[in-house]
């Protein structure tokens, strides 16, 4: 066995001896793996963060104008309920009228008229069995556009509410905006379906609402829901800007109202 032979001489002076031992403490770069261990850990017990803020959408400017308002008119029935099969387009009118409200209990606003609304829920879908309601705007009744009317023979005529909205961001402001999610990172969707309901305080019941009145039906009471309970909106995630189409994808609302007739059951 060959081995290296060392010969040592005791002497009375201390010596030292060096025997070079190579030991490296790279720990360069050690502390950013730990900083990913980390991060992998807390992904994998409760997910990566996701963008849920929100932002404001506005309605965009219609083609060749500065127009950035939203109109709607809120139709209702004001028929014989036994007659509308017969019915033609002026027995929905602009007036509450119908629903109970006289022109006093509107004028005085009075609590079933103060708690009553429209709502505008936004769909995923027209199909009812798997459609998903996003979120939904609220127009309180008391805040729709006046018209004058006389409540008294002894009284000059007064300001009435009557079901027609004008809303934009410099004037009536409540509704006007969408508030959706800011980035498509979580949920990615652009196209919603607008349908309208209104709620009765006074009789305590939503009335359901369509974008043409049953009278241009062939069939009052049985036809395509997809085509006639729904409005499309689309947004848009880099302009933060909305608009709203027909069935037949063409923009409304561009100097006409944006119209939903009530819908009346058989």
């Amino acid at each position: 066995m060959n081995v290296s032979k060392y010969k040592f001489l005791r002497s009375n002076l201390d010596r030292q001896i060096d025997i070079p031992i190579e030991i490296k403490w790279d720990l360069y770069g050690q502390e950013d793996e730990l900083e990913k261990f980390e991060q992998d850990v807390v992904e994998k017990a409760i997910g990566k963060p996701k963008d849920l803020e929100l932002a404001r959408f506005q309605n965009a400017i219609y083609p060749n104008s500065f127009d950035t308002s939203v109109n709607y008119e809120f139709n209702f029935y004001t028929g014989l309920t036994n007659e509308i099969n017969t019915a033609v387009q002026s027995d929905w009118g602009l007036t509450y009228n119908s629903q109970g409200f006289t022109n006093e209990e509107i004028y005085y606003t009075t609590k079933p008229f103060l708690k009553s609304f429209f709502k505008l829920d936004f769909y995923d879908t027209t199909d009812t069995t798997t459609q998903r309601v996003y979120f939904s705007i609220v127009l309180p009744a008391n805040q729709s556009k006046d018209s004058q009317f006389s409540i008294s023979p002894y009284l000059p005529p007064v300001n009435v509410s009557i079901p027609v909205y004008n809303l934009d961001y410099v004037n009536q402001k409540e509704g006007y905006f969408i508030y959706w999610l800011r980035s498509p990172d979580y949920i990615n969707i652009d196209t919603f379906y607008m349908s309208a309901k209104f709620f009765d305080a006074k009789n305590g019941v939503f009335v359901r609402m369509m974008n043409e009145p049953q009278s241009s039906l062939s069939n009052k009471f049985i036809f395509d829901t997809n085509r006639y309970f729904y409005y499309k909106t689309k947004i848009n995630y880099t302009t933060k800007k909305y608009e709203i189409f027909n069935y037949l994808d063409v923009r409304i609302g561009n100097g006409t109202p944006i119209k939903w007739f009530e819908y009346v059951n058989p």
